[in-house]
């Protein structure tokens, strides 16, 4: 009787090869890569290199400043060393686990008026592109959530509205309007026109990350979803409504100074969800580079926003009272809270 074979040895995970760990990595959730990062200290340095990362997170453009710039013979080890540690470009796995998304966290189904927390409203449209330029786009990178995990909370949500009166007046706003809507069956609504000229996109998918770019000029709106042109409508933008429009916010769903009526009757109310990214550019972008942004989930070096809610997040920190989360990028597609 032949006795059994030995189990072979395990192999330690240092032995695999690099290309087979590219492999492993490639089929691997953002949380599944930070785990495997940290296994070992092998580990730990060949998961430093922004190859991995940039499934995950959106390419970051640095611009060295005049004391960090190189000349051409000069080598880039030199120029790393006598550039200021705050100065220097972070890694991208460095750029991933800092990054933070700006969490909503919607109404209660219940149709009892409420309190609500202060909103994104550090933007007015008197001062911005909307009213003085006949073109402009804006970008968002967001995610809605299901019911399953926030079964008390109405899904959806106003993603973007604006009003003709500021949040620190306690009073409501004789003209508003949503521009970017979601209803509680994850319906997409998307105009910066007439509200009746406000048109059904899609049905979007729950925890999962959308692209969305809005391009108007001044007789066509065209909206793109994950780089796709959804619709393009003919209509001039109503000049006399459009210039009363003085002051948005993104994911509040908010009308009036912290207190709002039930959103049966108002129709307006919080998003239940995630925004990464909200951008304005004055200019009507063309299809090509909607379908970079939506591609790339980052910045393009070449276009310039006029206003980056990001810039204005953690440069500024304007928005202390909201909810910052840790989560996977647009890049992976699928979001989950990390």
């Amino acid at each position: 009787m032949t006795a059994a074979a030995d189990p072979p040895p395990p192999v330690s995970l240092d032995a695999i090869a690099p290309d087979s760990l590219r492999i492993v990595a490639s089929f691997l959730s953002a949380r599944e890569l930070l785990q495997l990062s940290h296994a070992t200290s092998f580990m730990l340095a060949f998961f430093e290199q922004d190859e991995f990362w940039g499934a995950c997170e959106p390419k970051r453009h640095f611009v060295a400043s005049t004391s960090c710039k190189k000349d051409a013979n000069e080598s880039s080890e030199k120029a790393s060393l006598e550039c200021p540690p705050e100065k220097r470009p972070n890694s991208a796995k460095q750029d991933f686990w800092r990054h933070r998304a700006l969490h909503f966290g919607g109404n209660r189904k219940s149709d009892d008026p409420g309190t609500v927390r202060k909103p994104h409203h550090g933007y007015p449209f008197k001062n911005a592109v909307f009213q003085r330029a006949t073109a402009f786009s804006f970008e968002f990178w967001f995610v809605v959530h299901s019911a399953e995990k926030h079964s008390e909370r109405r899904r959806g949500g106003v993603l973007f509205g604006a009003q003709s009166k500021p949040f620190t007046v306690d009073a409501p706003s004789f003209f508003h309007q949503q521009f970017v809507l979601i209803d509680p069956n994850l319906k997409l609504y998307c105009s910066v026109r007439k509200s009746q000229d406000k048109r059904l996109l899609t049905t979007l998918r729950a925890d999962q990350w959308y692209h969305l770019v809005v391009v108007s000029s001044h007789e066509y709106e065209t909206v793109y979803l994950d780089g796709y042109e959804m619709l393009t409508v003919r209509a001039p933008l109503p000049s006399f409504f459009w210039t009363q429009y003085q002051h948005c916010q993104v994911g509040t769903g908010l009308v009036r100074h912290k207190w709002m009526g039930p959103a049966s009757h108002v129709g307006w109310y919080n998003l239940n969800g995630v925004v990464d990214t909200f951008r304005i550019y004055d200019q009507a972008l063309a299809k090509e580079t909607v379908r970079e942004l939506a591609h790339s989930g980052g910045l393009i070096p070449s276009l310039k926003p006029v206003y980056s809610m990001r810039k204005e997040l953690f440069a500024l920190n304007t928005l202390a009272e909201q909810r910052f989360v840790r989560c996977t990028r647009p890049g992976e597609g699928h979001f989950e809270q990390l």
